[in-house]
């Protein structure tokens, strides 16, 4: 599919092989390697699993997956080394020249290497590469 954001991910079906599964409710991003890991996927029993980036194909108005037993039970250990975009959102971006915006979503590519930063300016949207100099200022990172 190419590059991408969270509003053409976010709420897609997971199917495999047409049968759904779930939707996708939230992206896990790790804005320390500048990648985004997974979707948090809201399964048909309620349960809230995650799924690879890796494992998915986003193609046709789905996430499509080869197998369930790739939606992991694991959730919370892939949120402690990444976080829910949902959470990052009104985060401040900063970078060499200072304060560039406050996060608004994300632009990616299949494999998950973010391209671009949407952040919020007085002035309106921006998009921001992320370079090395661009810091993501989470509550961990303020701290």
């Amino acid at each position: 599919m190419g590059s991408m954001s969270s509003g053409d991910v976010l709420a897609l079906p997971v199917r495999m092989h047409g049968i759904g599964l779930g939707r996708s409710v939230e992206l896990i991003v790790d804005v320390a390697v500048r990648r985004v890991l997974g979707f948090e996927v809201r399964c048909g029993d309620d349960t809230h699993r995650f799924l690879p980036l890796a494992a998915a194909h986003v193609r046709d108005g789905e996430i499509a997956i080869g197998s369930p037993l790739i939606l992991l039970d694991e959730l919370a250990f892939y949120r402690a080394r990444g976080h829910g975009l949902g959470a990052l959102r009104g985060a401040r971006v900063a970078n060499a020249g200072g304060e560039a915006g406050t996060l608004r979503d994300v632009v990616f590519d299949d494999d998950g290497a973010i391209r671009e930063l949407v952040v919020a300016t007085p002035g309106g949207e921006r998009r921001v590469s992320p370079g090395a100099d661009v810091r993501v200022l989470t509550r961990a990172s303020a701290a």
